[in-house]
C-alpha cells in the first residue's frame, strides 16, 4: 500500500493463514490455492441453519455500568 507517508505491508482480509519467519517481526500472509485433487473434500452435508436465534449463555451484568 503506498501511502503519502510511505509504502507500508499489510496482510489482505482474504488470507487465511499467515506465518512469521524467524528473526522477523511481521507477518507474512500466503494464499493457498490447491489443484483440485488436493482439495478437501467434505464427507457430510452442512448443518441446516436454525430457523430461530438460540441464545446459549448471557451475562447481564456484564452490559451495565452499574
Amino acid at each position: 500500500m503506498d501511502t503519502p507517508s510511505g509504502i507500508k505491508d499489510s496482510i489482505p482480509a482474504w488470507i487465511k493463514y499467515s506465518v512469521q519467519a524467524r528473526g522477523e517481526i511481521p507477518y507474512n500472509g500466503i494464499y493457498y490455492d490447491p489443484p483440485e485433487e488436493e482439495k478437501y473434500v467434505f464427507e457430510h452435508p452442512q448443518p441446516k441453519a436454525p430457523k430461530s436465534l438460540r441464545i446459549y449463555e448471557s451475562h447481564v451484568g456484564m452490559s451495565s455500568p452499574v
